[in-house]
């Protein structure tokens, strides 16, 4: 399904087992039900642009550590560095749902662009070729593919997903798109559908104690 909202664009497919977004993102939940958690809030943000949020801060840890791989690299001893780097990745996977802000949207939205991304490792590379540092070279050139073509997060989605299972009742990718939900109700003081049920099953307590 193409949302022709406006703002950024993405195309997604409603399943029977979730929905599935341009970028291979699977939320286990279905569109009819996303658009009832995010009640008043879609008057101001689109199924869409919910969606790219989420996406959005999904590839934040992958991001991240593409652009910090060559400070790691220049500065630290390579295998200390690479270690320094999937560790903090693992954190920020884990911690995803956290770190979600409205306001901040801007940096996982610029971190998330190809191009940058590829001006700063040019320059990395060269300069460390130049220096005759070639294996530094070749491991920086090999994280940047491992991290950018998503492999690093197919070999640590086991261990997030273990550790999401035992923290969360709902799919991690759920969770942060959940995240994007409750930050963005917030900024536009919308008031989300559990918050409503929530509310009137304390009203109907306190009534029900008259």
């Amino acid at each position: 399904m193409k949302d022709t909202g406006e703002g950024r664009s993405t195309t997604y497919i409603d399943t029977p087992n979730g929905i599935i977004t341009e970028k291979g993102t699977w939320f286990r939940t279905r569109e009819n039900s996303l658009k009832e958690f995010a009640g008043e809030l879609l008057d101001h943000e689109s199924v869409k642009k919910l969606l790219s949020s989420a996406d959005l801060w999904l590839s934040f840890p992958s991001n991240l550590s593409l652009w910090l791989i060559p400070i790691a690299l220049w500065q630290l001893n390579p295998f200390i560095a690479t270690g320094s780097i999937l560790l903090l990745y693992m954190l920020l996977r884990i911690s995803g749902p956290f770190y979600t802000s409205h306001s901040l949207s801007f940096i996982p939205s610029l971190l998330n662009h190809l191009g940058l991304q590829a001006v700063l490792y040019f320059f990395f590379l060269t300069i460390l070729l130049q220096s005759g540092l070639y294996s530094t070279a070749i491991l920086g050139f090999i994280l940047f593919v491992l991290f950018r073509w998503g492999v690093i997060k197919k070999m640590a989605d086991p261990v997030v997903n273990a550790v999401n299972g035992k923290i969360y009742k709902v799919s991690y990718e759920d969770k942060v798109l959940r995240s994007v939900i409750v930050k963005k109700s917030m900024k536009y003081r919308t008031t989300l559908k559990e918050v409503n049920d929530i509310e009137s099953s304390v009203m109907r307590k306190i009534v029900g104690r008259q």
